[in-house]
Parts: C-alpha cells; sequence; structure tokens
C-alpha cells in the first residue's frame, strides 16, 4: 500500500521475543466502527497456539479488550512500541470481547512482510505431518509392542548399526 503524504507519524517497531507475561499491552482499533480506541490490558500469554485460527499460530495472548473492528490495529507496549497486530479473539456467543485477544507478533508480522516485499509472496516449511502421543489404542492399531522410547541393548545396537 502506498500513502501520499509527508511526515506522516509511525510506531516504532517492538521486539516481540521480550515480551513477557505481565507486560501492559495497549491495543488500538475501531470497535463495532465507533471510532478510533485505545484500551488497555496485560499480556495473558506468548507463543499462544492450537487456536484453530491458522495452520502456524504463535499468538500474543492479552485481556487487553478487543473487539470485532480492532483487527488489523496495533498492540503496543507501555512505552509505545509495536508489538503485536490485533488478530483475533475468543468470543463465545456473544461476538464481543471476553478478554482472551490475540494479536500476531511484530516479528513474525515484519518477516512476512519482508517476504512480500522480497519475493511477493510468503513461504512457509510445511512438512504434512502433525506429531501426535503414542497411546496403547494407536499402537495396538499399528501393530507396535513397545512404546516406550530407545532404552537397553537396542539403543546401542540402533546407533551402531547392529541388526537385529
Amino acid at each position: 500500500m502506498k500513502i501520499d503524504g509527508g511526515k506522516l507519524p509511525s510506531l516504532t517497531l517492538g521486539d516481540s521475543s521480550k515480551v513477557q507475561v505481565g507486560d501492559i499491552a495497549l491495543a488500538i482499533g475501531n470497535p463495532f466502527g465507533v471510532g478510533q480506541t485505545v484500551t488497555m490490558g496485560i499480556v495473558s500469554a506468548t507463543g499462544r497456539g492450537n487456536l484453530g485460527i491458522e495452520e502456524v499460530e504463535d499468538f500474543i495472548q492479552t485481556d487487553a479488550p478487543i473487539n470485532p473492528g480492532n483487527s488489523g490495529g496495533a498492540l503496543v507496549d507501555d512505552e509505545g512500541h509495536l508489538i503485536g497486530i490485533n488478530t483475533a479473539i475468543l468470543s463465545g456467543n456473544s461476538g464481543g470481547n471476553q478478554g482472551i485477544g490475540f494479536a500476531v507478533p511484530i516479528k513474525l508480522a515484519k518477516h512476512v512482510m519482508d517476504q512480500v516485499m522480497k519475493n511477493g509472496k510468503v513461504e512457509r516449511a510445511y512438512l504434512g505431518i502433525l506429531p501426535q502421543d503414542l497411546t496403547p489404542t494407536l499402537a495396538k492399531a499399528l501393530g507396535i509392542k513397545e512404546t516406550e522410547g530407545c532404552s537397553g541393548w537396542r539403543c546401542d545396537c540402533w546407533r551402531s548399526g547392529c541388526k537385529e
């Protein structure tokens, strides 16, 4: 996006890898179209995933009120540094804030932006597998007798390349 204009204000990018639980967080946006709004809370968690929002998840969780219309807005620290981009909320059936909001860390957003500027697209590695615990039911279905990790003579044999 290109905006014509001179001396436009901008935010200083923060370091989202240094964000800690308990840090002050300000969510800036336009919730429900009422106009520019700033709400305050704390960082509730970092590295939050398994939300079913995207395949790659590493969100900053905050209790700063984020409502529909805040998406794409800034999440800033108490010094005014941009630490994230407001992205999603858990709202139950209300559609509004329940004190659980998520922001894409600015480190990830900058990485994506740099790739788009350089390559015109984002490239991410993808294995196509999902790790999971080997449960007794799964072991039985796959015909696996031992469900414990490498131990004893089998480990030594495996490391040295011997055959059973």
